[in-house]
């Protein structure tokens, strides 16, 4: 299976928070849900399942952002890791 890997960095946490509650809205309209679909943490967390059984899994972390989508069912986990690996690699010195 295919899985989206998607990480931005905003100017700002509103623009983050912004993003993150626009872009929510639209998988509601790519995969055809209802506004009640998945399950949220205000404008840091969501993860919703698609009709296919997979997920979709969004975290907002301060100015980033990270979208999954195509993950199997018990690879939500994988967001975190992912999240931890985006940190460490910014507290590299550059």
């Amino acid at each position: 299976s295919r899985v989206l890997i998607w990480t931005s960095t905003w100017d700002s946490e509103n623009d983050a928070a912004e993003f993150f509650l626009r872009y929510r809205i639209s998988l509601l309209h790519k995969y055809a849900q209802s506004s009640g679909w998945g399950t949220t943490d205000g404008d840091r967390k969501f993860v919703g399942q698609v009709e296919d059984g997979g997920l979709v899994v969004m975290r907002r972390d301060g100015c980033d952002v990270l979208v999954l989508e195509g993950l199997d069912a018990d690879q939500e986990p994988l967001a975190e890791e992912i999240q931890k690996a985006i940190r460490r690699e910014a507290a590299k010195p550059r």
